[in-house]
């Protein structure tokens, strides 16, 4: 069983009436809630009136605003001047060691940029040494075009007028050239170049033929690129002629196109020889060959710099030479007159240049 409330029971109270007429409590709320605004707008308004009896007139209120102003500022001014003053106290200590540290950051300045010029230069040398080394390392390649040279034995002579005469004459397309092209010559000169794999020969056809045109008038050649090469390593019973003979079969050209120095008295036989370039990579490919009874071994000579023969200077040909040094005649061992390199016994010296 539940246990019995403790306690005392009393009776619940009845409504007020106000409660029970909720209308007449909303009226009497609302006449409250006015009397309250009105209490609150006539407290606003003796405050606004006891201001304005205490306020001062709008003069006063200028001159003091004005002073004020001042004195705000000369605030600000002092408290400026006083901060400047600061500043710079504290400043002339930075600056004394600024001072004594600008020397330092400019060696360091100059020394860095000293180690950038540097840096520059090598770079730049290294790009040359790099062009340098791959135009040595570049493999020589025989030209693509014969040519047949033309140049005239007096100073007068006209070569457009040569030229229509030889084209009135010959007919290229009966020498099987289909495409030539011309241009002029270090040697103040002209060139005929002939492209193709066959130009050598047509080149030797119009070269004939051009002989025949201009015979007395001017002088027609076949010049071609040159390489050189250093045949060693054989006996003493082998001669000039041999030489010859190995090079004009195995290079497939003509004897009179090459040209052989003497023979140099050495332990091992060694000799020099000048051909068409084309000529020359077809004899160095193989690297030795057999001469007689012996095996001789091949080396490609680089190709020499271009050098006129009139002053010895580079980079120019004798046609082309504006100086005044004539060493044409010269030995190029002792740079004597009189004789030539090949029977040259005096001590070498170089000319100066």
């Amino acid at each position: 069983m539940r246990p019995a409330i403790q306690g005392v029971s009393a009776p619940i109270p009845e409504p007020s009436a106000v409660f029970q007429d909720k209308k007449a409590l909303k009226i009497e709320i609302g006449k409250q809630i006015e009397a309250l605004i009105k209490m609150r707008k006539e407290i606003v308004n003796s405050e606004i009136e006891a201001n304005r009896e205490i306020a001062p007139p709008r003069s006063e209120i200028a001159s003091t605003s004005k002073a004020s102003a001042e004195l705000i500022n000369n605030v600000q001014k002092v408290e400026q001047w006083t901060t400047v003053e600061r500043g710079r106290k504290k400043k002339k200590g930075k600056n004394k060691a600024k001072e004594r540290q600008q020397p330092d950051q400019s060696r360091a300045t100059s020394c860095s940029q000293s180690r950038q010029i540097q840096k520059s230069k090598s770079r730049e040398q290294n790009k040359a040494d790099s062009i340098v080394k791959r135009v040595k390392e570049a493999p020589r390649r025989p030209p693509r075009t014969a040519s047949v040279a033309i140049k005239g034995i007096s100073d007068q002579f006209s070569y457009a007028n040569a030229l229509k005469r030889a084209q009135g004459k010959i007919d290229l397309k009966n020498l099987g050239i289909e495409t030539s092209k011309i241009r002029k010559a270090a040697n103040e000169g002209i060139l005929i170049e002939i492209p193709g794999t066959d130009g050598v020969t047509k080149a030797d056809d119009l070269a004939a033929k051009l002989k025949e045109v201009l015979r007395g008038e001017a002088n027609v050649t076949r010049p071609f690129v040159k390489g050189e090469l250093r045949i060693f390593g054989f006996d003493e019973s082998v001669t000039v002629d041999d030489i010859y003979n190995e090079v004009a079969s195995v290079g497939k050209c003509r004897v009179n196109e090459i040209k052989v120095d003497p023979m140099r008295s050495m332990s091992n036989g060694s000799v020099w020889v000048q051909c068409p370039f084309a000529v020359a990579l077809r004899v160095s490919a193989q690297g030795k060959h057999r001469i007689v009874w012996t095996v001789a071994r091949v080396e490609l000579l680089k190709a020499r710099p271009l050098q006129c023969f009139k002053c010895w200077r580079y980079r120019h040909v004798r046609h082309a030479c504006k100086s005044d040094v004539d060493r044409s005649t010269a030995c190029f061992m002792c740079s004597g007159e009189g004789h030539s390199a090949r029977t040259c016994t005096a001590n070498l010296y170089c000319a100066p240049l």
